[in-house]
Formats: C-alpha cells, sequence, structure tokens
C-alpha cells in the first residue's frame, strides 16, 4: 500500500495514478454528457458554474461515471484502508467546469466524506479553499492536476472566483462509511 502524498488534520491529498491514462477519454465523456448551469438564484448568491451535472449525481449510470467508477473504487480503497473503513456507499457523483468569472461560494456537503478529483487544474486555476474549524481561518487544499482530496462533510469550502481563461474540471462526491 503507498503512503498518502501529503496529510492536512483535515483533509487527504493522494495522487491518482491513472489519470494521465484516462483524462483526456473522461474529458471527452463529459463534453458528452448533459449538464446544466449553475446560476445564482438570488442577489448576492455566490456560485457560477458553467456546465454541471448536479441534477443528475444520483445517477450513477451516466457513462461517464461507469467509465471512471472503477478507476475511483481502486484509489478509495487506500483511503478506505488507511482509516480502518470496511464499506462505503457513494451517495452522489458529479462533475462541475468552471470558466473564467466561475466561482462556488462556501458550503458544505452531505454524508460522512466528500472529495474531489482535479480532472483538468491548470497551475493559475484557484485551489479549493475551506474554513478551519477551530481557527476560523481560510486555508487552500494543497492539489494539483490529478489529486484526489477527500474531506469530512462538515467542512466548510469553496471554489474561489476563476480569473483564469483556461477551464477547471473537477468530479466530486459524497459518500457514507463504516467501521470495520
Amino acid at each position: 500500500m503507498k503512503k498518502f502524498n501529503s496529510w492536512h488534520p483535515l483533509y487527504y491529498r493522494m495522487p491518482f495514478d491513472s489519470h494521465e491514462k484516462i483524462k483526456s477519454h473522461l474529458l471527452t465523456l463529459i463534453q458528452k454528457a448533459p449538464y446544466n448551469t449553475m446560476l445564482p438564484g438570488d442577489p448576492g448568491d455566490k456560485y457560477r458554474i458553467s456546465f454541471c451535472d448536479w441534477e443528475n449525481s444520483n445517477d450513477l449510470k451516466r457513462p461517464w461515471v461507469a467509465f471512471f467508477l472503477p478507476y475511483f473504487h481502486e484509489v478509495l480503497k487506500e483511503f478506505m484502508n488507511h482509516n480502518g473503513f470496511s464499506y462505503m456507499d457513494l451517495q452522489e457523483m458529479w462533475f462541475q467546469r468552471y470558466n473564467k468569472n466561475d466561482e462556488h461560494g462556501f458550503h458544505l456537503h452531505q454524508g460522512h466524506f466528500s472529495g474531489v478529483y482535479y480532472l483538468e487544474f491548470d497551475k493559475s486555476s484557484p485551489k479549493t479553499e475551506f474554513i478551519h474549524p477551530l481557527t476560523r481561518k481560510v486555508e487552500k487544499i494543497k492539489a494539483k492536476e490529478g489529486d484526489i482530496v477527500v474531506f469530512p462533510s462538515f467542512l466548510n469550502h469553496r471554489a474561489p472566483l476563476m480569473k483564469s481563461d483556461k477551464s477547471k474540471t473537477i468530479i466530486s462526491w459524497n459518500f457514507q462509511v463504516r467501521l470495520v
């Protein structure tokens, strides 16, 4: 079993060894997927996401998800074993593609854990930020393209304003676990 690339008291960052192998095909499948645009509903809402399929996040049989799941389960096994969890119930999985001026304000997720796979993540892309629950300081997740980050679902986090002309594409999910 390989070691985690980085450990933070509030999240795990793991390299995804199959990233280069699947990136191009996964992006093609996502490009073909039905999507919606998330726009603010009320003045002051802090989200604008150009392309996402959140509305279908419970459908784990979508073509891009079916392709990604075997790789996903392989890398999440490491997280599960490392933490003594015996079972994972994947509740939802979706993609989000951010373009210039997109953002997703601070929010929480459901389930025990949530995660992000940085599928398309240029060095100029803003890093995910979270509010440390004890210090209340905003911290950046130290991630790069090809990383998978898993964190407790209660962790208040955001995707800051995208200032780059390059796209940022992530895959996110929520899951429950059981102890051994």
